[in-house]
């Protein structure tokens, strides 16, 4: 009985900790009022962070509950500026990702419903640099 009552623990104790901020392996450091500026944006649901390659930005994006009537639900999503607090860029996808490309782009897919037999993922591929707000088709990067 007592093995059992020490597991329960256990697994309550593990099972919190996954509720943490992490990118990959790496804590994510998130002061309180950047928190409050990402609050502002994104509401208090479950947000995610994720930190880039030189640890100056954080993409932190909302992780909607999973809805059977609407599988295809709105995320919104921020790049903030670690060292400042400012929000650098902000968008929303119904479906796709967004994703650290390198340390200072990000690769969004914005996928359309239902994509044309002539097109590719990269069609709808985008990579932003977060420093110069630069956009770039991914499709053009191959060339």
């Amino acid at each position: 009985m007592r093995i059992l009552y020490i597991l329960t623990l256990g697994l309550l104790f593990l099972g919190s900790a996954c509720k943490t901020q992490k990118a990959g392996s790496q804590d994510v450091s998130v002061s309180d009022e950047q928190k409050k500026v990402v609050s502002k944006h994104l509401g208090s649901g479950d947000i995610s962070f994720d930190i880039n390659e030189s640890k100056e930005y954080v993409l932190c994006m909302q992780n909607p509950e999973k809805n059977v009537s609407n599988p295809r639900q709105e995320k919104q999503y921020i790049v903030l500026d670690l060292s400042s607090g400012d929000v650098v860029y902000k968008g929303r996808l119904e479906a796709g990702y967004v994703k650290w490309y390198d340390a200072d782009n990000l690769e969004i897919l914005n996928e359309p419903g239902t994509m044309p037999k002539e097109m590719t993922k990269d069609d709808f591929t985008v990579i932003y640099n977060v420093k110069t707000k630069e956009k770039i088709e991914k499709k053009d990067l191959d060339n």
